[in-house]
């Protein structure tokens, strides 16, 4: 036997769940601040974890810093530096960065890195690539 109150009210689910737009609607897509902010904050895990791996994949194939440091460069020195943060437990965070976007280009920080060897100051330069965003520049301040 049909029970009818619960299909009353199943019906009910179903149109107010049409009228509301559906579960799509729901999920906006991220805006690129979001995006920015998963940057960072991936950066500063994969740092903290000592994952040089998951690290490269942040950065752009066209990184340039101001000293005209390129890709190559950065990915054989992060290779040897950051194992050596992470075993001296360093504590990266951009819990108080600031985030600037203009167009395809970004600006994030400053990220504070503590260790036994002092603080830095540390500010991402970022582009979107396709439809990520990529590390393409570092700025360091001690």
């Amino acid at each position: 036997m049909i029970n009818v109150r619960r299909v009353v009210v199943l019906a009910a689910c179903l149109v107010l769940v049409l009228v509301s737009g559906g579960y799509a609607e729901s999920e906006k897509e991220p805006t690129d601040e979001d995006l920015l902010i998963d940057l960072l904050i991936d950066y500063c895990s994969a740092i903290e974890k000592g994952d040089v791996d998951g690290l490269l994949t942040l950065f752009s194939k066209n990184y340039k810093d101001e000293d005209g440091t390129d890709y190559d460069t950065i990915k054989w020195r992060m290779e040897h530096i950051v194992p050596m943060l992470a075993l001296a437990r360093t504590k990266i965070s951009g819990a108080d960065a600031k985030i600037e976007v203009e167009d395809d280009t970004a600006t994030l920080g400053p990220c504070i890195a503590k260790s036994p060897f002092g603080k830095i100051y540390i500010t991402l330069g970022a582009a979107k690539e396709e439809s990520a965003w990529r590390i393409t520049s570092m700025k360091f301040e001690y």
